[in-house]
């Protein structure tokens, strides 16, 4: 489905669209949205969950004077802040997101190497300090290290300037960097 065909829809009155648009409607909402709810939540449930209620929000309150070209960047936006007001209340309910679903995997435990065993240890320690980053610093990382994204494309996906972005990552590396450093210092003495 093209955005201006989404725009339209969003437009109109959802409800009075036909049960299998309004099915095809949510599914490219869902698909768009999908992996970067995912990249913060680590549960297939929740994302689902998140994604739901961001697509209601949308229905409920479609945007006035968004045209075509900032309707992605706007439910980007909405899903993010959908995103990070989850995360923020299932933290004050102390149940904090694991990431360490994302390193379970079924290995062959006749043909891993030492050499894996190292990388896999490195990731799982990267990740878990990822995962204790403010929510704007663990997305932006994200953007640029893992779905390979550009300053560009990153200040479009999170509606801000290509210098916020380059500011964000550069305290979030910085941060980052401490951590680990804290971390593998400790672990040496």
């Amino acid at each position: 489905m093209l955005v201006k065909e989404l725009y339209v829809c969003f437009s109109k009155d959802f409800n009075s669209l036909d049960d299998e648009l309004q099915k095809n409607i949510y599914d490219h909402f869902f698909y768009i949205n999908y992996k970067t709810v995912f990249s913060f939540v680590r549960n297939h449930y929740s994302t689902e969950d998140i994604i739901q209620e961001a697509f209601i929000r949308v229905i409920r309150k479609p945007p006035k004077y968004v045209n075509d070209k900032q309707l992605i960047s706007w439910i980007f936006t909405l899903t993010r802040n959908v995103t990070l007001n989850y995360i923020r209340k299932n933290r004050r309910q102390n149940q904090c997101i694991n990431i360490d679903d994302l390193t379970t995997q079924i290995v062959d435990k006749h043909n891993i190497t030492d050499m894996e065993v190292m990388r896999r240890c490195a990731f799982h320690t990267i990740m878990s300090k990822l995962n204790t980053l403010k929510p704007t610093y663990k997305q932006a990382l994200y953007l640029q290290v893992i779905e390979q994204l550009t300053y560009k494309e990153i200040a479009a996906k999170l509606h801000v300037t290509e210098g916020v972005v380059r500011q964000t990552l550069y305290r979030a590396r910085k941060e980052m960097r401490e951590r680990l450093e804290q971390e593998w210092s400790e672990a040496i003495m």
